[in-house]
């Protein structure tokens, strides 16, 4: 704040030239701030517009923005599904071609059998190939040696069946030796 203006006094009153120099003095100066201060309010509407069109610009492109982000989301969550659903499908392949190998491994197992079965079969083809040969030979007639493979092949089927039946009395056997110690006995028999 200014300070304030003492007048010289005259005979009657102020001077008055005095004090029409000072209202002058303060007229020029409030018109001069008053010139400076609408330039400065120029200026500063001035930055304001421009203030308001960069908010304004910046608004669209973050209304763009948003807009992108919201597409990226549908995309990633569409390559997201897309990728679930592939890996499911490749799991069931993985799956899949699991259980063909161990089918392959089953059938190979079981060819492997088979041939070993054919050669055993080859085998004794040609052993009894060469025995009715020899037969021949020797005079022994087709009914005589049809009966002695008869009772070769029973033979070897009695001997089965009493390695069955010894195996059987031997799981019986201890069977009634565990329930006899107080075991369970084992499913599927009766107490």
């Amino acid at each position: 704040m200014e300070q304030q203006k003492v007048f010289p006094t005259a005979c009657f009153g102020f001077d008055k030239k005095v004090v029409l120099d000072y209202i002058y003095e303060q007229d020029t100066a409030a018109r001069a701030k008053e010139a400076q201060m609408e330039e400065q309010a120029a200026h500063l509407e001035e930055q304001m517009t421009d203030l308001q069109n960069t908010v304004e610009e910046l608004s669209a492109q973050g209304e763009l923005l948003r807009a992108q982000l919201y597409s990226e989301k549908e995309t990633v969550a569409a390559i997201r599904s897309n990728y679930d659903k592939l890996k499911s499908d490749a799991d069931q392949l993985v799956q899949v071609a699991r259980n063909k190998d161990k089918e392959l491994q089953i059938q190979l197992e079981l060819n492997k059998q088979l041939q070993n079965r054919n050669s055993e079969l080859e085998n004794r083809v040609g052993a009894l190939t060469q025995e009715l040969l020899e037969a021949q030979n020797s005079g022994i007639t087709a009914q005589e040696l049809l009966e002695e493979a008869k009772a070769g092949w029973y033979r070897e089927q009695t001997r089965k069946l009493a390695l069955e039946n010894d195996a059987a009395e031997r799981r019986a056997g201890a069977s009634r030796s565990g329930r006899a110690a107080g075991e369970a006995p084992p499913p599927g028999e009766g107490s």
